[in-house]
């Protein structure tokens, strides 16, 4: 079916146009207080430069300021240099006055020094571990003494609930640092150690 185009009738309805479906984007309209911000700024620095530019001082003006400044300094006298003392027939007295002069200071409880022994840490022990059972107890003291550690001793003790633990511990140690490294040691084979003092 064909339509004839060119005698169509006034009333009748013309197709509808097609609208654009992209509207064209337009951008966000900027602030315009910045711009006028910068121009200030700029047209401030500008009279600023012309202000210093322009300054031409006077240099009769200037030597004189000068000349007032240095006149009462000028008109003072130097002071000649002290004469140097004369030296003594003893030389410097100071290696003769510091062992004269000795200082003996107060004695004071609070600061005296309590020296250390190896007997402080003979009350340090390290407990490797705490089981339910003996076997367990006694497996790891044998893994312990096979690892070379000094001193493992396992021990039997009921709590106050009336459970039974047995105990697997290490030391007392002769030194800090022997501590320290048995509890390094135990640290590296997994083990939580538990610090003790006695």
């Amino acid at each position: 079916m064909t339509h004839d185009y060119a005698k169509r009738s006034k009333t009748a309805k013309r197709p509808a146009a097609r609208k654009n479906t992209k509207a064209k984007a337009k951008p966000p309209k900027r602030p315009v207080w910045p711009a006028l911000l910068v121009l200030v700024m700029v047209g401030g620095l500008g009279y600023g430069l012309y202000q210093l530019a322009g300054v031409d001082p006077d240099p009769q003006a200037t030597q004189q300021a000068v000349q007032q400044a240095v006149a009462p300094v000028a008109k003072t006298k130097p002071k000649p240099p002290p004469k140097p003392a004369a030296k003594s027939d003893e030389g410097y007295k100071f290696y003769k006055l510091l062992p004269e002069s000795e200082v003996v200071p107060a004695k004071v409880e609070a600061y005296k020094s309590t020296p250390k022994s190896a007997v402080d840490y003979s009350k340090h022990l390290l407990q490797a571990g705490s089981f339910k059972r003996s076997s367990d107890a006694e497996s790891l003291r044998a893994k312990l003494l096979l690892e070379g550690m000094p001193n493992v001793t396992t021990s039997k003790v009921t709590s106050s609930s009336g459970t039974v633990w047995h105990r697997v511990r290490l030391g007392p140690f002769a030194s800090r640092s022997k501590l320290n490294k048995a509890y390094d040691r135990l640290v590296r084979m997994n083990l939580q150690p538990l610090h003790i003092t006695l």
